[in-house]
C-alpha cells in the first residue's frame, strides 16, 4: 500500500520541474568562474599589500637592475590579467629599419586613411542609422593635458620620450604633440567594419533559422563571435599597457558598468567596462547607448595612455595612420611599440596592411603598416630619453 501510494505520488511529478543537464553544466560553470575570480582577487590583494623586498628577496641585484626586473614582471601581470598570453620572442624583420622624423626626408608611400575607409556609401548609411550619428568623422577623445603623459609613463614604468623628459623639468619641449602608436583612425574603421560585420552576421543569422534545413546559421554566429573577438582582442592588449591602479588613471576613468569598483582589480573593472562597451555598441537597445558605447570603447583602448605618449608634431603628421611605433634611446623599438605591432598584426584587418593607394569603395585612401621614405626608412615620431 504504502509503496504503490509513493509510486502514485512520483507519477505525478512532470519531469519539466527537475533541472535537466544543462542547468547542472551552467551552474558548475558559474561556480568554476567564480572560484576563479576569487583567487585571482586574493593573489592580487596581497601582491599588492606585500612589503618592499629585502635584499635577500632581490637575490643580490644592485637597485637599478631589479627596477628593470620589477618592471618587466609588472608588465607580464598586466597582461596576465587582462587574459592575454604571455608575449612570444620571434624574429621581427619588419621592426627594423627606423627613422626618428621630425620633418624633411622625401616620402615613399605615406599610410592615410579614416574611419570610412573601405566602406560603401550604402553601408557608411547602415552604420550611421546603427548609431543614430555620423561614425565617418574621426572622434578625438584623449587628455589634452601633456602633464597626464609624463605621470601615465611613470606608472607604468616606461622610459619618458625627450618630449615627455622636458615637460617634466617645466621646459618647452619644442614642436611637440599627443602621438598614438597605433592611430585613432585605424581603431575606427576597424570598430566600424566589425558593426557592419557583426550586424550583417545577425541578419545571416535570422534568414537561416526561418529555413527548414538551417543553413547558414553557423556563418551567422562566426561572423558576430569574430567581431566581438577582433575588438576585444586588441582592445585588451592596449589596454595591457596601462597601470590604471595609479593615482591618474583612477582620476580620469570611472567604471559606468558597476563592475564592482574599488573593490576589484582595476585593470578587471576596465576590460570588463571595455567588452561591455564592445557588445552593447553592437546590439544596444537603442542608437543613443550604441553610440555612447562606441565612444566609450575607443576612449578606453586607442585613445587611452595605453596607446598614447609625446612625441614630434610634425613627424606625427608625416607618419599619419601608419603604425607610429615609439623607439628606444637606441633607435630600436620599445617593448610596448612592438607588443602593440603584433596586437595590430593579430587584430587588424588585412586588406588594410598592404602599402598602396585605392581609388572607390570609401573614397581614395592609402593603406599600411608604415609610412615609408624613400630610401626604405620606417618613420616614427618618438624616441626615449
Amino acid at each position: 500500500m504504502n509503496g504503490s501510494r509513493k509510486g502514485s505520488k512520483l507519477s505525478g511529478m512532470s519531469i519539466k520541474q527537475l533541472p535537466s543537464a544543462a542547468d547542472y553544466r551552467e551552474k558548475r560553470f558559474k561556480q568554476a568562474v567564480q572560484r576563479s575570480s576569487e583567487r585571482r582577487h586574493a593573489l592580487i590583494t596581497a601582491r599588492r599589500n606585500s612589503p618592499p623586498p629585502t635584499p635577500e628577496q632581490t637575490l643580490g641585484m644592485p637597485q637599478k637592475t631589479w627596477a628593470t626586473f620589477s618592471a618587466k614582471s609588472a608588465t607580464e601581470h598586466r597582461r596576465d590579467v587582462m587574459g592575454l598570453p604571455a608575449p612570444v620572442n620571434r624574429p621581427s624583420p619588419e621592426l627594423s629599419n627606423f627613422l626618428y622624423d621630425k620633418g624633411g626626408p622625401a616620402l615613399q608611400h605615406q599610410v592615410k586613411y579614416g574611419p570610412g575607409a573601405g566602406i560603401s556609401s550604402s553601408d557608411q548609411a547602415k552604420l550611421d542609422s546603427h548609431y543614430g550619428a555620423k561614425t565617418k568623422p574621426r572622434l578625438t577623445q584623449y587628455s589634452s593635458n601633456r602633464e597626464h603623459y609624463v605621470r601615465a609613463a611613470n606608472e607604468a614604468g616606461r622610459p619618458l620620450t625627450h618630449q615627455e623628459f622636458e615637460i617634466s623639468k617645466g621646459r618647452e619641449p619644442g614642436v611637440t604633440s599627443i602621438n598614438h602608436v597605433i592611430a585613432s583612425g585605424t581603431g575606427q574603421n576597424l570598430l566600424n567594419r566589425m558593426t557592419l560585420q557583426f550586424n550583417e552576421g545577425v541578419a545571416g543569422f535570422g534568414a537561416s533559422m526561418s529555413r527548414k534545413d538551417g543553413a547558414g546559421v553557423l556563418k551567422g554566429i562566426a561572423q558576430q563571435a569574430a567581431a566581438v573577438g577582433r575588438m576585444t582582442g586588441i582592445g585588451r592588449a592596449i589596454q595591457s599597457e596601462e597601470a590604471p591602479q595609479g593615482p591618474l588613471a583612477r582620476a580620469v576613468s570611472s567604471d559606468p558598468g558597476g563592475s564592482g569598483g574599488a573593490t576589484r582589480d582595476a585593470h578587471l573593472v576596465k576590460r570588463d567596462t571595455m567588452m561591455k562597451n564592445v557588445l552593447t555598441a553592437f546590439q544596444g537597445s537603442s542608437p543613443d547607448k550604441r553610440f555612447d558605447s562606441y565612444k566609450g570603447y575607443l576612449k578606453s583602448t586607442f585613445d587611452s595612455f595605453g596607446n598614447l605618449r609625446l612625441g614630434h608634431g610634425t613627424g606625427n603628421g608625416r607618419v599619419s595612420t601608419g603604425l607610429d611605433v615609439s623607439l628606444t634611446s637606441s633607435m630600436t623599438p620599445t617593448a610596448r611599440g612592438g607588443r602593440l605591432y603584433q596586437a595590430n598584426l593579430t587584430f587588424g584587418m588585412p586588406s588594410m596592411e598592404t602599402a598602396q593607394k585605392v581609388t572607390g569603395t570609401g573614397g581614395n585612401y592609402r593603406p599600411g603598416i608604415f609610412t615609408t621614405t624613400t630610401t626604405g626608412l620606417k618613420l616614427t615620431s618618438s624616441t626615449e630619453k
